[in-house]
């Protein structure tokens, strides 16, 4: 990765638009309280499958989270110039995009965190093969933009985010199905139908978000996206992993419980190879253990999305953020 990473910086110095600097100075102080209250927040997710959902480890990331991210909020306000006005939530649609926003990449990442294991230690595939069936998502992704541009005009924009958040649920649902034995195309359809769900959501999101700005607030809106998306992102693999890693440990084959348990199909494919344990029962017996605490996962996220994408819809505007902006005038 590293010397594509390079081309592209010289790509992007070479024809990237060099735009006016701000003249306003960036708060390294909101900035690191904003990250660390995230991490701490991460840092208790994921933490708490082996830590215990009860131990100081889990609790203490927890209220660091919110102590952070309240001393954040504290010094965004006072600030003239604060780098991200928490008052901006007040209005209904940029609270409900970049909730929104998050929530869609919680699904989508709490899937990708599965998507290759899935394929490649239930289903045997190569890595190269597993990628090659995640291409319909990538087709998804492609296309829904564009069918949400007419599904808006022909049913506005709420039933479109309902549409597309109910796309969503029903394709991490449809994953929650599977098993070691399931054929390819159930799973496709499940993947194929979150990133659809994606694509349909996002954009309305989005356009909510940046309509409902003025026009020198722009760089404000569209930080929030690149936030909302990051966050939901990291949340997502946080909250999939943790389920995943839970699950898994407590439904391993006898061999293999206890302190030290492995956390990932290879790890406990190893330990039994170790042990001399070369049983196919016994490794058919972890995969159905994997595919399990894969289910459970995808259903966690299908009951957030469904949950708190009753809340984004209820926030938004029923005739979108200029009905919005004109009930304001």
């Amino acid at each position: 990765m590293v010397p594509l990473a390079l081309v592209a910086l010289v790509l992007v110095m070479a024809f990237s638009p060099a735009p006016p600097r701000h003249d306003r100075p960036v708060s390294m102080v909101s900035a690191l309280l904003l990250t660390a209250g995230f991490l701490a927040l991460l840092s208790g997710i994921v933490s708490g499958p082996q830590a215990g959902w009860d131990s100081a480890r889990v609790l203490g990331g927890f209220v660091a989270a919110a102590v952070l991210l309240a001393a954040w909020g504290r010094w965004e306000l006072r600030r003239e110039h604060p780098m991200l006005d928490p008052r901006l939530f007040a209005v209904p649609v940029v609270r409900a995009g970049a909730l929104g926003m998050a929530l869609v990449f919680v699904g989508m990442f709490g899937l990708f965190y599965v998507n290759g294991q899935y394929l490649q230690y239930a289903k045997g595939y190569s890595p190269l093969g597993a990628g090659v069936r995640l291409l319909p998502m990538a087709g998804a992704l492609l296309l829904a933009p564009r069918c949400a541009v007419a599904l808006e005009r022909r049913t506005g924009p709420r039933a479109t985010l309902g549409a597309g958040l109910a796309v969503l649920a029903a394709g991490l649902g449809t994953v929650s199905l599977v098993g070691p034995d399931t054929p390819y195309p159930l799973y496709a359809l499940g993947a194929t139908l979150t990133a659809a769900g994606c694509g349909l959501v996002t954009p309305l999101l989005s356009h909510g978000m940046m309509s409902a700005l003025p026009a020198h607030r722009a760089g404000v809106g569209s930080g929030l996206q690149s936030l909302a998306r990051e966050l939901g992102s990291a949340l997502g693999v946080a909250v999939s992993g943790s389920v995943v890693t839970q699950v898994f440990t407590s439904g391993l084959p006898a061999p293999l419980r206890g302190p030290g348990a492995p956390t990932t199909v290879p790890a406990a494919e190893h330990e039994l190879a170790a042990r001399g344990l070369t049983s196919p029962g016994l490794r058919h017996a972890v995969i159905t253990d994997f595919t399990t605490s894969l289910d459970t996962a995808m259903r966690v996220l299908a009951v957030l999305v469904v949950t708190v994408g009753a809340l984004v819809i209820a926030w938004y505007p029923r005739g979108g953020p200029r009905a919005a902006d004109e009930r304001g005038r």
